[in-house]
């Protein structure tokens, strides 16, 4: 978030990954004032996704994570179901619910440089833009998203719409969910996340009001209980804590290995004697790391329509 924290952070990372960073980790100040609900905190996204996209490297998903997210499965694992899974995009797409708390706090928001704040006595044209013809949606903002629809979300020609959601409040869980719901013409799937995330009624088990529930070792075994029909389909939990999931880490750990250990298994086992293997051309990408083969077929297509 600052310069006074990212060369430290640099060199901590450098030091456990041998006293260099490779060259598929990229960490990068945030260039806008990223506080959460703001716009600063979506646009830091969309300047990520364009880097990302002017990379030499064909990647085939993007992957968007909190930075205390913990996985439920291995790399190897994440690859072979979006492989799976051809132009599909995991992210909540969710009607518009009038009664949410989202679609009560309409106030208008105004940036300048590092700074952010409300314009009282005002509020964002919400219904207005409706009526022009735009369909609201919401959803959480993480997401695995396809480089086409990655494509769409960088193009320029989104700028004015961007401009005029800069105003809006909440605006990180309304731009992503809203322009998918826009796309004319869109050919790409819409799935369900693959983050799990439960909200209570009571604000016990989360460190902030609108966060998920953290998951706890004591909770553990209800925990997992009620994920078990959608293991195979979620592959990260949200707000893991070192002092209360100690026990939770352990358990993912080991069967992340177990993962891993088939996937090498059957990479060797399909491996042609006296050759040597070769990865499927197919990638991910993520904000500060790209798991997966650089190669991969060629994706100039679009999203979907012109903007």
């Amino acid at each position: 978030r600052s310069a006074g924290v990212f060369d430290p952070l640099v060199e901590v990372l450098s030091s456990r990954m041998g006293g260099r960073l490779p060259d598929n980790v990229h960490v990068r100040l945030m260039p806008n004032n990223a506080q959460e609900h703001y716009w600063g905190h979506t646009v830091n996204v969309l300047s990520a996704i364009k880097e990302l996209l002017q990379l030499q490297i064909e990647w085939r998903w993007l992957v968007r994570l909190h930075d205390t997210f913990y996985p439920l499965h291995a790399p190897e694992y994440l690859r072979a179901h979006l492989v799976a899974h051809p132009h599909t995009n995991f992210i909540d797409v969710s009607p518009w619910m009038p009664g949410h708390w989202m679609a009560k706090d309409t106030g208008l928001v105004y940036c300048c440089g590092p700074w952010v704040f409300r314009v009282d006595g005002h509020t964002f044209p919400h219904e207005e833009v409706e009526r022009r013809g735009f369909s609201w949606a919401m959803g959480i903002e993480w997401w695995v998203i396809t480089r086409n629809l990655a494509l769409y979300f960088a193009d320029s020609r989104l700028q004015a719409l961007s401009d005029l959601l800069e105003h809006r409040v909440n605006v990180e869980e309304t731009f992503w969910a809203s322009i998918v719901a826009n796309i004319p013409g869109f050919g790409e799937l819409v799935a369900e996340p693959l983050v799990w995330t439960k909200l209570r009624l009571t604000a016990a088990q989360r460190d902030a009001g609108l966060s998920p529930d953290q998951p706890t070792d004591q909770e553990m075994h209800s925990m997992l209980r009620s994920m078990q029909s959608s293991w195979g389909e979620t592959f990260f939990l949200p707000r893991v804590r070192p002092d209360q999931g100690d026990d939770i880490m352990r358990w993912l750990d080991n069967g992340i290995d177990r993962e891993r250990r088939f996937y090498e298994d059957s990479a060797r086992s399909a491996r042609p004697s006296g050759g040597s293997s070769t990865e499927a051309p197919d990638g991910v990408a993520s904000m500060s790391l790209r798991v997966g083969d650089p190669e991969a077929p060629d994706s100039s297509e679009q999203a979907g329509a012109d903007p």
